[in-house]
Order: structure tokens, then sequence, then C-alpha cells
């Protein structure tokens, strides 16, 4: 764990044991992994600001992918991915960083999120404080929690969030934070 971060994952490690194998398994060593380059996403980030405990998270799972089956539809049709890459989480991004930028602070009410990881088209957002938020891409949905791996836990195996996550949904093309596009 850095200094400052929020991140303490080894608390979650036994209220989510099938996630945490699932990341063991795709190389998770509950250690900061070793980056020599500059990441593929530096110039993306620097529209956000990068808090500590989202480099914290990055830093131990940057590069790594999950996937189970997902309970919809018929068995093996479709599969929950989440991966661990920012640059794809900025790729993911439909509307411009300034625009993310003021919803998501809207939505998690807390300053300075920043995207950490992508899940079938949402956006995982992260803050400071540890507080998380899957974002639909163009802003009309999102579910928000007040640590990031009870929303990995939900949204990779399909269960039901123990009641902490808060939900919001609107109509395609319905910013769901009110603010207009223009």
């Amino acid at each position: 764990m850095m200094p400052d971060s929020q991140l303490v994952h080894q608390v979650y490690v036994d209220v989510y044991p099938e996630l945490f194998a699932k990341l063991q398994a795709a190389g998770w060593t509950g250690q900061i992994r070793q980056q020599h380059d500059q990441p593929k996403w530096a110039r993306e980030a620097s529209l956000f600001i990068l808090n500590m405990t989202a480099l914290d998270f990055i830093l131990q799972f940057e590069g790594l992918s999950v996937e189970a089956p997902s309970h919809i539809g018929k068995p093996g049709e479709y599969t929950n991915r989440i991966r661990f890459y920012p640059d794809h989480a900025f790729a993911h991004m439909k509307q411009s960083a300034e625009d993310y930028y003021l919803d998501v602070e809207d939505i998690l009410e807390d300053p300075d999120a920043f995207p950490v990881a992508e899940s079938n088209g949402k956006v995982l957002f992260m803050t400071q404080s540890g507080r998380a938020a899957f974002i639909d891409q163009t802003l009309c949905g999102y579910a928000r929690a007040p640590n990031p791996f009870v929303l990995l836990n939900t949204f990779l195996f399909g269960v039901d969030g123990g009641g902490l996550i808060e939900y919001k949904r609107g109509y395609f093309g319905q910013r769901i934070t009110g603010r207009p596009w223009w």
C-alpha cells in the first residue's frame, strides 16, 4: 500500500474470495507491480487528477484482465470482463474528458476521481477516499459503491452487492446528472 492511499485490499480478500481468486489467477500478488516505461495512458491522464488511491490500485492491478460467464442470456452466450487497463478506460469514454470530470464528481460526490478500469463498456472511476463507480460510456447510468471491490465482484459474477451499490439509470441519450450535452 502506498502512503496516502485509502485502498486496503487485504480487508476485502476474505469478503470477496472468488474475486480475489480470479485476480490471483490473472497475476495479482498483492504487491505493487514494477513499471519501467511511461504508461500508455499518460497523455490522457493529464485531463484528470491522479489521486494516490487510484494510483495504488493501478500499480497493483494494471495489466490484469478477468472474466466470468454472464448469467444473462443462454449459458455461455455472454461473458463479463473487467480489464485493468486505464488506456481501455480512456478509450471507452465517448464524451470529452471535461464532461466526464464534471459528471463523475457529481456522481461520486467526491472530487478528483480517476479512471482505472473498464468492464463491458463501463468505465470504473475511483476517488482518493476509495469510493468507486462504474459509469456508462454515454453518461446515462451508473453504479456506485463505497469501495471498488464490491462493484468488481457484482459486475463480474452478477451477484447482489449486499445493499452497498447504488444504481441510477436514464434512457439512452439522457445524461444522468441532468447537465446539458452542449
